[in-house]
């Protein structure tokens, strides 16, 4: 008899790996410190899979690229189901992951998707962005890194659709109305302090 999928090979099945997630405005530092827990939970023996939304690799991520380098224009909703997409795209790879035991590390994902559709202020509330993500695996832990705004776009290049300070402030406050609705799974991150000090504060969040 062949072993469940995810099983170990005496049958046994591997303990859930964890669904990390990080967000927050364009420049927070997001991706740096995805890459630095990835590699810092490889360190401690675990298997890691990183992955980064929008993916721009698939077949939905090519329109959205486009979009986002201003070379597509898409109606805001149409756009904000297409991101939505995008994730539907990896669910069951990263769901695979996570019954594999694999701890699964993403830069961006749905909360990202419904802030920013929220702060192009085109009538979509929090429940409307929220419902085509109904079904994707749930987030273990959600690391905000706030940063003030006009300091971490003097981090970026300032070159895709979305890189403008007054619309990143907008951006801030819809994630504060994400965040205040999963204060569980949320973990607030002060992203403005160096680098190596927000991953210590990560991995402390992460160990509580």
């Amino acid at each position: 008899m062949s072993a469940a999928p995810g099983a170990w090979i005496d049958g046994r099945v591997p303990p859930r790996g964890r669904l990390l997630v990080f967000e927050g405005g364009d420049g927070a530092g997001k991706s740096t410190q995805a890459a630095r827990l990835a590699a810092a939970l490889e360190t401690r023996g675990r298997d890691v899979l990183s992955l980064a939304f929008p993916a721009r690799g698939t077949a939905v991520g090519v329109l959205l690229n486009a979009y986002l380098r201003g070379e597509r224009v898409l109606q805001p909703r149409v756009a904000h189901l297409l991101f939505a997409a995008n994730r539907w795209e990896l669910a069951d790879r990263i769901r695979d992951a996570l019954d594999a035991g694999t701890d699964v590390v993403l830069d961006r994902y749905w909360y990202s998707g419904a802030a920013y559709t929220m702060a192009l202020e085109c009538g979509a509330d929090a429940d409307w962005c929220a419902a085509p993500e109904r079904g994707l695996p749930r987030a273990d832990v959600v690391f905000y890194l706030e940063c003030d705004t006009a300091v971490a776009l003097a981090r970026g290049k300032g070159a895709e659709r979305y890189e403008r300070v007054a619309f990143q402030d907008k951006v801030a406050a819809a994630f504060e109305t994400l965040v205040a609705r999963a204060p569980a799974t949320a973990q607030r991150i002060d992203a403005s302090a160096p680098a190596d000090a927000v991953h210590a504060a990560v991995l402390r969040a992460l160990d509580q």
